[in-house]
């Protein structure tokens, strides 16, 4: 029992800024993505089974499914439902290191999928295009010339913008 409390405060600790990240992208707002973030570990403690996926790739699979819940749920009550899904991106470092975060997710939030998704991921989320591939089903070569795409022409909007 002590190991695996252990274990979820190591995977808490390293997990929770990028989950939150991802989902304040997707939500495009903070308190919602605090309070689903908290959602995806209580569901990580439920559900995890190592012999499945790695911590990362669950909670992102989680992560996805609670957001897509919540689209629903708010659509169900005729809130607008944001209808391109975003999921995060790793390389900013490449693009500058001055650029405001919430500018950067403001344009990836004008993508549509695969490419939103895509860049998502990879740049919230940090994740590697087989991670990527396990959430998504689409193929690991296919996502690299998805974001490759995507990312010069997010390149292109930052540059364009400074």
């Amino acid at each position: 029992m002590l190991k695996r409390k252990s274990f979820i405060g190591v995977v808490f600790s390293r997990h929770n800024a990028e989950i939150y990240r991802y989902l304040y992208i997707l939500t495009k707002n903070k308190e919602t993505a605090e309070d689903l973030a908290a959602e995806v570990f209580i569901k990580f403690i439920n559900t995890f089974e190592p012999k499945k996926s790695s911590p990362r790739t669950w909670l992102y699979i989680l992560a996805k499914g609670i957001a897509l819940n919540y689209f629903e749920s708010q659509k169900n009550k005729g809130v607008g439902l944001h209808e391109d899904l975003i999921e995060d991106v790793a390389d900013l470092d490449t693009i500058d290191n001055n650029i405001n975060f919430d500018w950067v997710i403001s344009a990836i939030n004008t993508f549509v999928n695969p490419e939103k998704e895509v860049l998502s991921y990879r740049i919230a989320g940090n994740l590697s295009f087989k991670e990527i591939s396990r959430i998504t089903s689409i193929s690991a070569g296919n996502l690299k010339v998805i974001y490759h795409r995507a990312f010069l022409k997010l390149k292109s909007k930052i540059n364009g913008e400074k």
